[in-house]
């Protein structure tokens, strides 16, 4: 069977051949142009990303450390108290008791706003630095 169309006639083979070849050849190109896309976004992200490594380190290392005696590998937290902003009516943290002991771990769950990543930065010293931490009472 021919599909004539006043010129010379084109056969239903010949039509199914160049869609299939249209379509062989669209779908690498859409690829293609997707993969230069997710390039793109992964440049920018990792532009981003070094911008932020490039950042000038805040924790002020203290003039005079302060000596460790035997540490035997608990983590000990005794009536902790910490807030973020000196002038806050409420510390972020109050009165916190938390023993780890050496190859524990703890697991510390509460609504947001509660405390529960300042208590870890706490015990990383990522807050806290350059001032000194709550003393023992």
């Amino acid at each position: 069977m021919a599909l004539r169309g006043g010129g010379s006639g084109v056969s239903i083979g010949t039509l199914v051949a160049f869609v299939s070849q249209q379509q062989g050849l669209f779908r690498p190109t859409v690829s293609l142009l997707s993969t230069g896309v997710q390039m793109q976004t992964s440049l920018a992200l990792f532009h981003r990303i070094f911008e932020y490594l490039d950042l000038p380190v805040g924790i002020a290392e203290p003039d005079q450390p302060v000596r460790l005696g035997t540490v035997r590998g608990d983590v000990r937290f005794e009536n902790v108290s910490f807030s973020y902003d000196p002038d806050a009516a409420e510390p972020t943290l109050r009165g916190v008791d938390v023993t780890v002991p050496a190859g524990g771990s703890l697991a510390v769950v509460g609504p947001t706003g509660s405390g529960e990543n300042t208590l870890s930065y706490l015990s990383t010293t990522t807050c806290g630095a350059g001032s000194p931490l709550p003393a023992r009472r």
